[in-house]
């Protein structure tokens, strides 16, 4: 009875310091590859943006390259070169990894932010 306990007690701490290891690892992991101490870190971002354009009623959702600077929203990138910058949107704070704001033109975009380095178009 007492080794059956014994070997209890030893599995237990082994499963526990095993759990706080891991736990570790995977805050490490997080503030290395997107957050800073005051919120997400400069750069390109894969993000899914969600459009509507209420003069016409046409929404449509892209996968697009976005930059972030100080934790804000300031430029999305199309494939085609195109791009949507602060001269047609005020830079909106990044929450949550999302973001939403109205362009000069009244359309209106939701931003979620995938991963960090920018979208792999190459990659099926």
């Amino acid at each position: 009875m007492k080794q059956r306990i014994s070997i209890f007690i030893v599995c237990f701490l082994l499963l526990s310091f095993v759990s706080c290891s891991n736990n570790n690892q995977d805050a490490a992991d997080v503030d290395e590859s997107v957050l800073e101490n005051d919120g997400y870190k400069d750069g390109l971002y894969c993000a899914e943006v969600k459009y509507y354009n209420p003069n016409t009623g046409k929404r449509t959702t892209y996968q697009l390259n976005v930059e972030v600077e100080q934790s804000k929203l300031v430029v999305m990138h199309w494939p085609n070169g195109g791009r949507l910058d602060d001269t047609h949107f005020n830079p909106e704070r990044i929450r949550d990894g999302r973001c939403r704001f109205t362009s000069d033109k009244g359309y209106e975009y939701s931003v979620k932010l995938f991963t960090f380095g920018g979208c792999d178009f190459n990659e099926k």
